[in-house]
């Protein structure tokens, strides 16, 4: 039983807005974006591809796939690990560009707190910080 007033109802939630995509692609994309975030890109692309590889490999390729990347059984051409050193490389530029403007982002909301921060005290108090103040 609710302990609202009489006559007046429970204020309702207003539902989440989906921009016209199903649930399910934002499901998804909440997913990736959690992932991405905790892993860094670099993690995430390697857990989707891993996630991918177990889902519709074959037993056969799962085995030529240990057999040429991690034994290195059979590898007459160079081309696997350059393949992977390219990979490797785009994926650490990715990450490097995802941290440096998330870097930026925080260090922005830092600088704007800590000045409101600034303003609201001396507004309250009626007198200027010195750091604010310049000497």
């Amino acid at each position: 039983m609710s302990k609202s007033k009489p006559g007046k109802s429970a204020p309702l939630q207003q539902p989440r807005k989906s921009h016209g995509f199903p649930k399910s692609v934002e499901n998804f994309t909440d997913g990736l974006v959690r992932v991405v975030e905790h892993f860094g890109w670099p993690g995430a692309c390697l857990i989707i591809l891993w996630r991918f590889f177990e889902s519709n490999g074959s037993k056969e390729q799962k085995q030529q796939f240990i057999d040429i990347f991690f034994l290195g059984k059979g590898v007459e051409q160079v081309y696997p690990f350059f393949l992977m050193g390219i990979l490797f490389s785009l994926l650490l530029l990715a990450q490097w560009f995802y941290w440096r403007q998330r870097i930026k982002v925080l260090n922005l909301e830092i600088s704007r707190l800590s000045k409101w921060k600034s303003d609201h005290q001396e507004a309250k108090i009626g007198t200027q910080f010195l750091h604010t103040s310049g000497g």
